[in-house]
C-alpha cells in the first residue's frame, strides 16, 4: 500500500487535498486495472517514477512518486471521492493505491526498511535497490 507520509510537505503545511490526478500513469478506468485472481494486468510504475498528481484547496499541487517498483493493482476508490483521507488516514483507509511488486524484488525491498523512529526523526537515506 501507498500512502503519504506524516513528514511530506502537503502535511507539514496543512494543505488540504481536493482531487487526484492519475494522467501521469493511465488513461481510461481505474477501477479497471487488474483481471482475475492473481491480479493480472495494471499500470507499470518505476521506483521513483510519477504515480499521481494531488491538487490542494489553495490550488497548489504535489506530484507523488512511486517508492518501488511494480504495478499499481488497486487505487483507493474512496481516496478519490474524499481526498482528505490520504491526511486523516494515511496508514489505513486513506491509502492511494496498491503497487504489487514482483516476488524477485522484495528480499531486497525488506533490506532497505528504514526502523520508523529513524525515518521519523528525518534521517532515512533513500533506499538503493
Amino acid at each position: 500500500m501507498v500512502g503519504v507520509s506524516a513528514l511530506h510537505e502537503m502535511v507539514i503545511k496543512g494543505h488540504r487535498p481536493l482531487s487526484l490526478n492519475f494522467a501521469t500513469v493511465k488513461t481510461g478506468s481505474l477501477t479497471e486495472l487488474v483481471k482475475g485472481k492473481r491480479k493480472k494486468g495494471g499500470i507499470k510504475v518505476s521506483a521513483g517514477g510519477p504515480l499521481c498528481e494531488v491538487v490542494c484547496a489553495d490550488e497548489t499541487s504535489y506530484k507523488l512518486h512511486s517508492p518501488v517498483d511494480g504495478f499499481i493493482i488497486e487505487v483507493n476508490e474512496n481516496v478519490l471521492n474524499d481526498p482528505k483521507l490520504m491526511i486523516s488516514h494515511p496508514e489505513s483507509k486513506g491509502f492511494i493505491a496498491i503497487v504489487q511488486t514482483p516476488l524477485s524484488k522484495v528480499g531486497g525491498l525488506t533490506k532497505a526498511l528504514t526502523p520508523e523512529e529513524i525515518y521519523l526523526r528525518g534521517e532515512a537515506a533513500v533506499p538503493q535497490i
